[in-house]
């Protein structure tokens, strides 16, 4: 299975820092930014937060389960400004009211 934003339905990687109490959900994007990739980006982190407030996240990383949780964008180019505005915006709107990074 494909990882990187153009595959919304696959969780990139997920690494867990046992001594941060921390949990990241990594989102990988190795080409320039377009409209297009900003919509893959929205699209992905759309998915993200399904697998999270579906339960699947915490079934499937039991040991993530008092962690907090992080969402990660992890590019090889620099942010639009498109996409840039839509990373913050997604922060405060659609993270931070779940109590997520």
């Amino acid at each position: 299975m494909a990882i990187g934003i153009e595959n919304p339905t696959a969780v990139d990687l997920v690494t867990m820092d046992p001594l941060g109490e921390e949990v990241a959900l990594i989102m990988v994007a190795t080409e320039p930014w377009t409209d297009e990739k900003v919509l893959a980006l929205q699209s992905k982190t759309k998915s993200y937060l399904d697998y999270i407030e579906s339960g699947q996240f915490r079934s499937a990383y039991p040991d993530a389960s008092a962690k907090r949780v992080r969402i990660q964008l992890d590019t090889s180019y620099p942010l639009s400004k498109v996409a840039g505005e839509f990373v913050s915006v997604a922060s405060e709107q659609w993270l931070k009211p779940l109590g997520l990074r």
